[in-house]
């Protein structure tokens, strides 16, 4: 082996924990699992020692138990003895109690030992040591060993099926306790044999391990040869237990041959197995494998006929195997030995090789791998061919310079190494390329050249090897070999490293020297801290530099001295010196004893082991065995559980604090994260909901697209069989496909909307789909059919749907199936769909705001969070962690001279003496506070003992001190010394309640009668103190003449002297107590008023805070209040346009009766073309209607229907007697009807019948139009009937009534928005006067709190005065009463009270005012409603007078005249309510005075016609009394002569005198036309546009008020939350003037006479402000990631655009196709496609032709299916060819407007009909194009879904990674400063430690300091 470097022993742990890794064995690509396997086989095998002879042990042991357990029963004591190591010897087996035990405890110990792996397997990620692994080592190589067998015969047990008397007495057990065959033997049967499965499986797993192993240089005993029978050879070990065990499952009790035979026969092919397979290297080995299975055969025929043959047994196996063993090995010799001879030696030079004639590749005879692999290792085995043997005896020869006579011999077997070496190469190279093969060679350079880089080396190259495709795939059995092999040669090159050779002794002796160094580096430093501290006038900063400089040199020996322990953990010098640099040093004495102990130990360790072996390894080191070690004594284990306890309160503090802090943050953090999952949830949610509409949505066009080419395709055989869909067979399957697409996409959108998400939190989604949502109409069976409009189900629809498609393939189509599938597949489901998908879009609108502001709140919190508290709790902390530097380094200016002087002597390190015993022990020794009790000092624990039962103090000892501080300057910065004191920490007076154990009432005068020691016992004061156990005194008040001293007139404490007040030192103690009580007694009453002025401000931020959310809600309530009654606003306009509609059609149908003109024909078709009735149906589907409106809205659309049948009725008879072309009136063509064959003819005719046959009626088309003059007055009779009048008028009634409820639906929910408002402005006004009570409140505990601080600070100057004369300072004090600042304080918070006093004021003022602004907007916009209801009964009631007088001039009937009578009156009437109603707005004179002209004139018109009718009518003037005696003359009218030069009327009236004249007849038929000419239809339009006009300009000026309104809420809502603001930040200002007065303790003694920088410290603060801030941005930016949503959130409408261009591509076909077959409604299906159209093109133009980002994003994701650019496939199309599918676009909509049946030349047909060219290219594009846009639809779903789970998915890792950094800030940056402050406060508490204790005692201001800051050793 070649030599190499050794480095330090860091550079080899580094080395050591890089092996351990399994990077070689990534070019296998593993997976995770297959990666754990194999390090959890390294991990074992590197963790387990040296268990060769356990391995070679165990194969004997396992091989007697095979044998034994083969033997048949016997009760002989030689089957006894032959189950000696089994445990059936002891009679378990035949007990049945023990048996089940016995079975469930081995079954159970099978599965924990397989769970344990389990668990360690999925755990452990790279190769590592550990106990845990070696316990599980041992466990498996026990269980597969030495257990195996008895495992396997325990759980055989249960497989028992037979049982005879005699035959498993031994194992009878079970079979007595149980049934064969029973439940319960089954369960038995079934837990043994999987418990024998898991047995096996462990005992695979366990050979491969601890395959080949462990190695050694100079043997091949447990060398394997790697192959599969490794690993399969345990299982058949557990089968022939198994059988043996069970005597072949109880065949013994039938036939004890049969069974013997069969085991005989089993183990013989287990034995051949073994022979023709070996698994072991080694020669002995390999043969006694397999005479284990051979000697079962043996002993399994030999005991049948006596036991005795057991022992006999071996003999013949024996012999067998060896014939056997010999006529293998001597085969395999004889074919690989020439071989061999001609390999040649790698070392050899090219002339050796020609000389010798060897081959560079040696001829390889034809042979298994497995026989060549036995052949290498048996020249090994025979030669002894091992390098390092051969490099040891080398060199030992050379060492004992002895005679080299061996030198031919050695340089033979080096040779025959080299060869050999060459030819497993080649072999593995050329012959035997697998994997397992390559193994060979490792093991070779393992073994024999003891080459272990090489090995390294060869193991590493086969992953390559694999990568590289040279040999095969590794399974993951040749991957635990490998790992195996790499593992053990990496163990030894890293023991072999290790060795103390000359360069390793020289970096140890260089590791050690440097320790000294900087052990004594750190004394010299400590000993200059001494010399500066003796200085005239030290420095602190001068003083912390240098224990920085100790800190520094300490630290740096510490981790020295710990690296150099754990390389080397034998040496007992190093640990030596390490004890003592802890004890000196670091002052830790019981720490440094522990170490020196475990030297000893070492030292006593190595002296046995050198005394028992001599011949120990001199490159090893002294070696201790880690199984003689106890824990507490190993050096290593009491290095790893030291704990530094040493950590003051301020840096315990500070740790918390960073705790608080992070653990708050990772609070956030979680909450936050999960906050975005479930807002992910709900998104995917809604995604899913929106993509299975949208789904619905395209299905359902597709099938009634389908359905309806079917019904076309059977009506016009082969005209609608087009492109693809050439028969119609194909058209069929393809909407049997349809269908089943339909119900798929059903269930997916019931899915969606009902899972418990959509469900829950958008209930509006789950209505909409599964509850009535939308109109749809049925058609009933009726003559003529009538339609029944019921509000429905999206869910039901498709139902519905569905049964109509399956009739139609099913040919079975009833008469009303195409119109419904037309009418609802068409329009109304896809008009649901289209309101279901908006609701989803809100949805994912409001749940990204929901989401958004949730994050914008998560990052205010986060920030002022981390602000809060970096501010007001880290540099707090970090502040009194600097004050507390400051206090223990200013602690040493008060130390004597003396004491520091001889501080210098004693750690002065100038000489190098040798370390003497200093006598006086107790005198030099580090001072140590913790209370010990020795036990040799009785006299001395007695009167320690007494003076703790008499709860007395003798402080007379200490005052009787001796102090020289002449050498003490005054204090040079008393201003930092404030800054200090700002951040004190509270903590117990420890010295101070040494001072209440006076009793009340005593005198200070009776200390000096009380017991003086003759010694001062500072032990017992401090521990006194620090126990804090000293019962309470009760003092009484001060007097006043010391109460009166508290301060002067200047605001500053008195000091008070002995010599000043009158009082000695007795009496100073006395006051310094009573002191102490008063401030006690002031400071409970403080704490209490404070916390009483904290929890009013709080309550007082609370109701502030809760007031202004109540404004925050009012931005958002305002805009809903508006928009309801805007809502109501749109309703009325919808049903007016519905009411005009109506009265629209019936005015034109009977004007098209008198006129007779195509005008009025073409007006009243071109709203029924326009499907206007549906478009307003759709419009008022949008308002959330109530399921009982829809219904009572569907019952109006089927009373219209059945009104327009009528009018079509008399519209086709007035046609019958025009002479007009067909091709004007293709509505009416074609059209005929029969009234007898009507349905409700009967019913009718039982009411209607008499003035049916008194006016006329019409009966059949055929009929009427014989006679043409009688039919008009047919017709008339048909325009002016009871019943259609009736349903007219119910019409609208009925409209009017659902206004009327829908308005107050809709105004209900502005009601409940201003009721909300009124509610928030109320509860405004009760939390500002609560505020205003509560700051009362608070300004006045915070008042008193101002006195309470004066009066506590003026007592605490008391107290720290008096502690000065006790302990004998002669130091000014620190003064901490300020008036002035207190003065600034109280006027600070009396300027926040008086500004919080206006502030309320002027917001309740505000609130006052924005409350009459909301009733003023609230009246606005009632008003808005109001006026427009108005201006609709205005209009109604000249409508209804308008219209009463048509019907009564075309019916002169009687009964007419009361309705015409109250028509009349009503309208002055709505006239003046019209007036009254707007008298408050200023509209224009020229549009009121142009309406009322308007109404006047059309009033007048209406009063001749009637006054006409009643003359040509004959009627009394005691009727209709009004109407009659009317005196008019055209002449005097206002535009007579222009209406006489513009209009023709050929019918008019000229004057009363003259028309009176005319005959009855020339009278109505004047009152009739003058009703319908031109001049009374431009009056109707000017009355329309007059009244539109008005009704615009008081909506304007109404709206400028609501405007002007809702802007001064707005600014009284910004005023209002503004001086909320202010006052929050004023209260939050009190509150921080609250935490400066907030009560204190009486402050400890102050030592502090300079200022520190304490830069270490500042630095420290700022990386952990440094390191908040880097949480703050992580959040920010994960904050940012969760709203990346928002990019593909306000882009999610897409989905619908996509789906609403594929469904409105194929409605636009699917209504074309009528036009070329449907005369009546050509035109109206030819409007509907032009606006589907319209449609489609519009979303297909905002898909393609804006510039998005989004769609360009994804774009990138499409598939190429979708790609537009594509060109047509269809081989069947006619017109595409090969467009591309951009050009197919292009082609319909040219197409579509060629559809236009008024292009049809008079056929009302598309031009061509069917055989239009236009109408082919349609149904061929629509078959190409459909699904391309369907395919783009389900892209973008896709694309989405998959983008948010991966949105989601990356969210966690983020998360995982912000929790983490913030865990690991806590260990790298924080933790760290905790250990930094803590070592460097220890450092300079050491070199307090180090004073003598008598010099601690001898200075009082010293003792005091150390018992008040509780300061231990």
């Amino acid at each position: 082996m070649g030599k190499e470097t050794v480095r330090s022993a860091s550079v080899a742990d580094s080395r050591a924990s890089t092996s351990r890794r399994i990077g070689f064995l990534s070019p296998l690509k593993l997976t995770s699992i297959q990666e754990r396997i194999p390090a959890i086989c390294g991990s074992i095998r590197l963790s387990t020692g040296d268990y060769t002879p356990l391995l070679v042990l165990s194969i004997l042991i396992q091989a007697f138990q095979l044998s034994s357990l083969a033997v048949a029963f016997n009760d002989s004591i030689f089957f006894t003895i032959t189950r000696v190591l089994l445990p059936s010897i002891f009679g378990l087996f035949a007990d049945n109690t023990a048996a089940q035990v016995i079975v469930v405890v081995a079954a159970i110990c099978v599965l924990g030992l397989m769970v344990w792996l389990a668990c360690e397997a999925v755990v452990v990620r790279t190769i590592r040591q550990g106990l845990h692994y070696r316990l599980l080592a041992y466990a498996m190589l026990l269980v597969s060993s030495v257990l195996l067998v008895p495992l396997i015969q325990a759980l055989s047990l249960p497989l028992f099926i037979a049982q005879d008397d005699g035959t498993n007495d031994d194992v009878s057990g079970i079979l007595s306790a149980v049934d064969a065959l029973s439940v319960t033997h089954l369960a038995y049967f079934a837990a043994s044999t999987a418990a024998l499965v898991i047995l096996a499986a462990m005992a695979m797993v366990s050979s491969i391990v601890f395959f080949s192993g462990p190695y050694s240089d100079s043997s091949i005993l447990t060398v394997l040869v790697p192959s599969a029978a490794v690993f399969v050879q345990p299982a058949l070990t557990v089968i022939l237990g198994v059988v043996a065990a069970t005597r072949c499952f109880g065949l013994d009790s039938l036939n004890l041959y049969a069974s013997a035979g069969s085991v005989s026969i089993v183990a013989a092919v287990f034995a051949a197995y073994a022979y023709v397979c070996p698994i072991h290297a080694h020669p002995s080995m390999y043969l006694l494998n397999v005479g284990s299975y051979l000697n079962v055969a043996v002993v399994s025929l030999a005991t049948v006929y006596h036991p005795g043959m057991f022992w006999l047994s071996p003999a013949v196996t024996l012999m067998l195997v060896v014939v056997l063993g010999g006529l293998r090995y001597a085969f395999i010799y004889i074919r690989l030995n020439p071989a061999l001879k001609t390999a040649r030696d790698p070392l050899a030079s090219a002339v050796d090789m020609d000389e010798f004639g060897l081959d560079a590749d040696p001829r390889l005879p034809r042979i298994s791998r497995t026989s060549f692999t036995q052949f290498v290792w048996l020249v090994v085995i025979r030669y002894q061919l091992f390098n390092a043997q051969l490099r040891r005896q080398s060199d030992r020869r050379e060492m004992l310079a002895a005679a080299m006579q061996q030198d031919d011999l050695a340089s033979r077997q080096r040779e025959m190494i080299g060869r050999l070496q060459s030819l497993v190469s080649f072999a593995c190279a050329e012959k035997y390329t697998s994997g397992r093969a390559r193994l060979t060679v490792v093991q070779y350079s393992l073994t024999v050249a003891a080459n272990y880089e090489a090995a390294i080396f060869e193991a590493a190259r086969v992953p390559a090897m694999v990568e590289r495709d040279i040999i095969k795939h590794l399974g993951i059995s040749t991957i635990m070999m490998l790992v195996g092999l790499h593992t053990d040669a990496d163990r030894i090159r890293r023991k072999q490293d290790s060795g103390l050779n000359a360069e390793a002794l020289a970096d140890l002796n260089h590791k050690q020297k440097k320790a000294k160094e900087e052990s004594v580096n750190a004394r010299r430093a400590i000993n200059s801290f001494w010399r500066a501290l003796d200085q005239g006038k030290p420095d602190v900063n001068e003083l912390l530099a240098i224990s920085q400089e100790i800190h520094k040199h300490s630290t740096s020996a510490d981790k020295l001295y710990i690296q150099l322990i754990k390389a080397f953990p034998e040496r007992d010098n190093i640990i030596r010196a390490y004890a003592q640099f802890v004890t000196v040093v670091q002052q830790d004495p019981e720490y440094g004893a522990q170490i020196d102990l475990c030297a000893e130990e070492i030292a006593n360790q190595r002296l046995m082991s050198d005394v028992s072996s001599s011949a120990s390894s001199s490159r090893s080191g002294s070696q201790v065995s880690a199984g003689t070690r106890t824990y507490e004594n190993d050096i290593l284990t009491v290095l790893r559980t030291h704990t530094s306890t040493a950590t003051s309160s301020s840096v315990a503090n500070l740790r918390k604090a960073v705790l608080a802090l992070i653990a708050i943050i990772t609070a956030i953090f979680v909450i936050v994260g999960t906050v975005f999952q479930v807002r992910m949830f709900v998104m995917s949610a809604l995604v899913d909901a929106l993509s299975a509409s949208g789904t619905m949505s395209y299905s359902t066009s597709q099938a009634t697209f389908l359905a309806l080419l079917s019904y076309l395709e059977q009506t016009h055989p082969g005209k609608f069989t087009r492109g693809v869909l050439e028969s119609e067979g194909i058209i069929k399957s393809q909407l049997e496909l349809s269908i089943d697409e339909l119900v798929d996409s059903s269930h997916s959108l019931d899915d969606a909307v009902s899972s418990i998400v959509t469900s829950t939190l958008f209930p509006d989604i789950f209505s909409h789909a599964r509850e009535p949502s939308f109109l749809a109409r049925y058609y009933l069976d009726t003559t003529p059919a009538t339609t029944e409009s019921v509000d429905v189900s999206i869910v039901s629809m498709v139902a519905s749907l569905g049964v109509a498609f399956r009739r139609i393939v099913d040919e079975a189509e009833l008469d009303v199936d195409v119109a419904f599938i037309q009418t609802n597949g068409l329009e109304s489901l896809r008009n649901g769909i289209d309101i279901l998908q908006e609701k989803i879009v809100e949805s994912t609108e409001t749940a990204e705001y929901i989401g958004a502001a949730v994050d914008i709140v998560a990052v205010l919190l986060v920030v002022g969070v981390l602000f809060g508290l970096q501010f007001f709790l880290l540099r707090r902390a970090f502040n009194n962690v600097t004050l507390h530097q400051a206090e223990n380094i200013n602690v040493f200016l008060h130390i004597d001279r003396a004491i520091v002087q001889d501080m210098i002597k004693t750690t002065n390190v100038a000489k190098k003496e040798r370390r003497k015993k200093r006598k006086s022990a107790n005198t030099k020794r580090a001072i140590t506070f913790e209370p010990r009790i020795e036990a040799d000092d009785d006299e001395e624990d007695d009167a320690r003992q007494s003076d703790q039962d008499d709860n007395d103090v003798n402080l007379q000892s200490i005052h009787s001190i001796h102090e020289d501080d002449n050498e003490e300057g005054p204090v040079s910065d008393t201003e930092g010394d404030d800054a200090f004191k700002e951040g004190e920490i509270e903590d117990v007076n420890v010295i101070n309640d040494s001072f209440e154990q006076l009793e009340l009432g005593e005198s200070p005068r009776r200390l000096r009668h009380g017991r003086e020691p003759s010694e001062p016992n500072i032990r017992d004061l401090l521990r006194k103190g620090a126990r804090g156990n000293v019962p309470d005194m009760n003092i009484a008040p001060l007097d006043d003449s010391f109460s009166a001293s508290a301060s002067d007139a200047g605001g500053q404490s008195e000091t008070v002297s002995e010599s000043d007040s009158g009082f000695d030192l007795e009496e100073a103690e006395y006051r310094l107590e009573r002191t102490k009580r008063a401030h006690a007694r002031y400071l409970s009453m403080a704490r209490a008023i404070f916390w009483s002025a904290v929890t009013m401000l709080g309550a007082t931020v609370v109701i502030v805070t809760a007031t202004a959310l109540t404004v925050a809600f009012d931005f958002f309530v305002i805009p809903t209040l508006r928009s309801s009654f805007s809502s109501v606003g749109e309703v009325e306009e919808i049903i007016v346009a519905l009411v005009d509609e109506c009265n629209m059609k019936a005015f034109k149908a009977i004007e098209f009766l008198q006129l007779g003109g195509i005008a009025p024909f073409d007006y009243y078709w071109r709203m029924a073309d326009t499907r206007a009735v549906e478009h307003c149906i759709e419009a008022l589907a949008e308002f959330d209607l109530s399921e009982e409106i829809s219904n009572r809205l569907g019952a109006v659309w089927d009373s219209m229907d059945l009104a327009s049948y009528r009018e079509k009725v008399e519209l086709a008879m007035v046609w019958a007697n025009t002479s007009f072309n067909d091709a004007v009136g293709c509505q009416i063509r074609d059209f005929s009807y029969n009234y007898s064959d009507e349905t409700w003819v009967e019913a009718e005719q039982a009411q209607f019948g008499d003035e049916r046959a008194s006016y006329g009626f019409y009966t059949d088309l055929a009929a009427d139009s014989v006679d043409t003059a009688a039919i008009i007055e047919l017709a008339r009779g048909v325009a002016t009937d009871t019943m259609y009048w009736d349903t007219h008028d119910g019409i609208i009634d009925e409209l009017k009534a659902v206004q009327a409820d829908l308005a107050t639906s809709i105004e209900s929910d502005g009601d409940s928005a201003k009721y909300i408002i009124d509610l928030a402005i109320g509860a405004r006004f009760v939390g500002i006067a609560l505020a205003v009570l509560l700051g009362s409140l608070t300004a006045l505990c915070t008042s008193a709190m101002i006195v309470m601080k004066i009066r506590l600070k003026a007592l605490a100057d008391q107290i720290d005065n008096i502690r000065h004369i006790v302990i004998g300072d002669d130091s000014s004090p620190m003064r901490t009463l300020r008036l002035s600042v207190l003065a600034a304080h109280g006027l600070t918070v009396g300027s926040c009270i008086a500004f919080g006093f206006v502030a309320l004021t002027v917001t309740g003022y505000a609130g006052y005012l924005y409350f009459t602004e909301v009733d003023g907007m609230s009246a606005a916009l009632s008003d808005r409603i109001d006026t427009a209801t108005e201006l609709f009964d205005f209009k109604d009631a000249v409508n209804v007078f308008m219209h009463t007088m048509i019907e009564y001039t075309q019916r002169p009937d009687p009964g007419y005249l009361t309705t015409l009578e109250t028509a009349y009156e009503s309208l002055p009437e709505a006239v003046l309510a019209l007036d009254e109603a707007m008298s408050s707005y200023d509209v224009s004179e020229e549009t009121v005075t142009g309406l009322r002209g308007t109404v006047e004139t059309l009033n007048h018109t209406l009063l001749i016609a009637a006054t006409l009718a009643i003359w040509a009518n004959d009627v009394p003037a005691t009727v209709a009394a009004p109407l009659h005696d009317l005196e008019y003359d055209i002449t005097t009218e206002t535009g007579f002569e222009y209406d006489r030069m513009h209009y023709t009327r050929e019918h008019c009236y000229t004057d009363t005198a003259h028309d009176k004249a005319l005959d009855a007849d020339e009278q109505l038929t004047i009152a009739r036309e003058i009703l319908f000419d031109e001049k009374f239809s431009e009056l109707v339009v000017e009355f329309k546009a007059y009244l539109a006009e008005y009704q615009t300009e008081v909506t304007a000026i109404i709206d400028e008020r609501i405007d002007a309104h809702e802007a001064r809420e707005m600014i009284l809502l910004g005023i209002t939350a503004a001086l909320l603001a202010l006052l929050l930040v004023f209260l939050a200002l009190i509150g921080v003037l609250l935490m400066a007065l907030a009560p204190t303790k009486a402050r400890k003694l102050s030592v502090i006479k300079q200022r520190v920088t304490a830069r270490a410290t500042q630095r420290f603060y700022r990386i952990a402000a440094t390191t908040v801030a880097l949480i703050g941005c992580i959040f920010v930016g994960l904050t940012a990631y969760s709203e990346l949503w928002i990019l593909v959130g306000s882009n999610i409408d897409v989905l619908n655009t996509a789906a609403a261009r594929s469904v409105r591509l194929i409605d636009a076909v699917a209504e074309a196709m009528f036009t070329a077959t449907t005369q009546q409604r050509s035109t109206e299906h030819y409007n509907a496609a032009v606006g589907n159209l319209d449609v489609m093109v519009s979303t297909h133009e905002s898909l393609t032709g804006e510039t998005s980002l989004f769609l360009s994003a994804m774009g990138f994701f499409q598939s190429s299916a979708s790609d537009l650019s594509n060109s047509v496939s269809c081989t069947s199309c006619a017109m595409l060819t090969s467009q591309s599918y951009e050009q197919a676009l292009t082609m319909l909509q040219a197409a579509v407007p060629e559809l236009n049946p008024a292009l049809g030349k008079g056929t009302c047909l598309a031009r061509d009909g069917t055989g239009s060219i236009a109408l082919i290219t349609a149904l061929e594009v629509v078959q190409q194009l459909a699904p391309v846009f369907h395919e783009t639809f389900d892209d973008y779903c896709g694309i989405i879904s998959t983008v948010l789970l991966a949105y989601r998915l990356i969210n966690v890792p983020l998360y995982l990674f912000a929790i983490g950094f913030l865990l690991l800030s806590y260990r790298l940056v924080f933790r760290r400063i905790f250990i930094a402050l803590s070592r460097d406060e220890s450092i300079v508490l050491s070199l307090l430690v180090m004073i003598p204790k008598e010099h601690v005692a001898n200075n009082a201001m010293l003792a005091t300091f150390i018992a008040e800051h509780a300061i231990d050793n």
